[in-house]
């Protein structure tokens, strides 16, 4: 939107996020600037105060000294008359007086102006680090819907803590190559108290192994006592103790009150426990009315007995003939790769392009598709389409002089996947349990730009196999798995026929499940170049990125008794 000119001093200010620079005004970047790697935040006031001071010698309105004085000294400043005028998401002022005890919501204000389908990513700084342990969601009150964060303080120490909302947002639908960048907006630093009765600071969210040791930590000495129910509200088992010093540790061997073992994913997609205690009112006493019981993180068994591979795809990405024809004969060519080898797989066409669907069409078809990767046997993804460093889907084409520049949402459109949505619902999901893949390959632009491989649960570094043997670098005894995708635009000019394209993709499958036994990732994905003669080596691994365990064979660790 256009205002009046303003001061620039009692705006936005902005500093680079690796931290190279020191904080300015955010008007000072000229237009067109790409902010994205900038924390944009409101400024302190003694910020402020400083920066005030230094301007007291002149006035702000466009006579005596500028701001700073950078239109002097031959400095190449922004024009000062307009300026579009962003509120920073920010967490309510009570929250440096509120005491944290257990899992909490917390409401942002977004502002009117900023829709949730302009919301790309939110982002909770704990003591400035990024933190799992919280999650962008809504909460009902009344027939308002709202939206906030929800903070797991049950995960996190007792004490005074910092914390901070970094949001990002898109200023526009288009998320082909050069569209406007996403704006990134930083509130500031505030400090939180946390106080838990119980905390969870061991936690495993995935039961490794052959028995299960929960742990926690209570506020003080007393009794305690551990219930497990099932996802459908069934009793399976419990265990009781007496901490002197507040630390809690119960072994399950993972059979039920009735002797049966209860260790399948199919059968159990998750385990509900709770706690109970009674911390003592004084050393060796205990009062009944001081018994609190609380919800406990939940925990998952780790794998299927297979995991199911999905194949989706934009259903219209091309017109009718010859070339819709090549992508879906691709596309089914990827998919007969799982069903040689008898893995359970499932080819989800996703509707696309306005002529053909209505938007309710479009959306639901991707709702479809988050429940089905939501299932708790799905573990394998391809999806062909458009993306971006945060996401992946879309409603239609962009174009610049009749070529497909990349893809855009509509407004209040659902058909696209951010990278939050599926590390929050999916991957690390804390309702309904973990579900973290073994194999994704997002076959659309810029994919491995963003975070999408730690969305799905897969390390963005290349490791080897002993790494994930190791307890030391590898704590949580998760499954070698690996993530592929691309770090730029793929496809028009410079990248070969449409054929090749996809006769790279069938190639790569065809010797993946054929040598299934014996053909790494990487090995099999350069098959597919050379077979295909798609595009030459250089421009190939150039672009690709491959992370994770890229020697990871097809069906390798894709039983749920592969790994420990």
């Amino acid at each position: 939107m256009e205002t009046e000119a303003i001061n620039p001093l009692l705006g936005l200010w902005a500093i680079p996020a690796d931290g190279s620079g020191s904080p300015v005004p955010l008007a000072i970047y000229p237009p067109g600037f790409d902010t994205s790697d900038l924390l944009v935040f409101e400024p302190p006031p003694e910020l402020l105060a400083e920066t005030m001071a230094f301007s007291e010698s002149g006035s702000l309105d466009g006579g005596g000294v500028e701001p700073l004085g950078l239109t002097s000294g031959g400095c190449d400043c922004p024009d000062m008359g307009f300026f579009r005028v962003y509120h920073v998401p920010n967490f309510p002022a009570s929250i440096a007086t509120y005491v944290f005890d257990g899992p909490t919501f917390v409401p942002v204000d977004f502002a009117d102006y900023i829709t949730l389908d302009m919301v790309d990513n939110v982002q909770v700084l704990l003591d400035g680090q990024p933190t799992e342990f919280a999650e962008y969601t809504s909460y009902e009150q009344g027939t308002n819907l709202i939206w906030g964060v929800g903070l797991w303080a049950d995960r996190l120490s007792n004490g005074l803590h910092t914390i901070q909302l970094v949001t990002t947002i898109r200023t526009t639908e288009d998320t082909s190559e050069g569209a406007p960048p996403l704006l990134v907006l930083s509130n500031l630093v505030k400090t939180i108290q946390v106080t838990n009765l119980v905390t969870f600071p061991e936690w495993q969210d995935l039961v490794n192994g052959s028995d299960y040791t929960f742990k926690a930590k209570l506020a003080g000495p007393g009794y305690w006592w551990i219930d497990i129910w099932d996802a459908w509200g069934g009793y399976i088992a419990g265990g009781e103790g007496y901490s002197a010093d507040g630390n809690v540790s119960w072994t399950w061997d993972l059979y039920d009150e009735w002797g049966n073992l209860r260790d399948s994913l199919e059968g159990d997609p998750f385990y509900d426990p709770y706690i109970t205690f009674e911390l003592d009112q004084e050393p060796g006493q205990v009062t009944a009315a001081a018994q609190t019981t609380r919800p406990t993180p939940v925990a998952a068994p780790p794998y299927p007995s297979v995991g199911r591979w999905i194949i989706c795809y934009l259903d219209t990405f091309y017109e009718p003939g010859t070339r819709r024809d090549i992508m879906t004969t691709g596309i089914n060519g990827i998919a007969g790769g799982p069903a040689f080898r008898g893995i359970p797989v499932n080819v989800i066409p996703l509707k696309y392009g306005t002529n053909d669907y209505t938007q309710a069409q479009r959306n639901d078809s991707w709702v479809d598709l988050k429940a089905s990767m939501f299932s708790p046997d799905a573990r394998n993804l391809y999806y062909y389409g458009h993306g971006w460093a945060n996401g992946f889907g879309g409603d239609l084409h962009t174009y610049s002089n009749n070529v497909v520049t990349g893809g855009t949402t509509l407004r209040g459109s659902k058909a696209f996947l951010s990278s939050q949505t599926v590390r929050d619902q999916i991957t690390f999901n804390k309702y309904g349990g973990a579900r973290p893949y073994r194999f994704v390959w997002l076959d659309g632009c810029s994919t491995a730009n963003g975070d999408w491989p730690n969305a799905f649960g897969v390390n963005k570094a290349t490791n080897s196999l002993a790494w994930y043997q190791s307890t030391t670098t590898n704590p949580k005894k998760n499954r070698p798995s690996a993530f592929v995708g691309w770090n730029q635009t793929v496809g028009g000019p410079g990248w070969g026929t449409l054929q090749a394209f996809f006769n790279c993709r069938v190639e790569w499958m065809t010797q993946w499940y054929y040598y299934w036994n014996t053909r790494t990732l990487v090995d099999a994905l350069e098959n597919g170049r050379q077979s295909s003669n798609w595009i030459d080596s250089g421009k190939f691994w150039g672009a690709l990125r491959v992370y994770g365990y890229n020697e990871l064979r097809m069906n390798e660790y894709n039983q749920r008794t592969d790994w420990p």
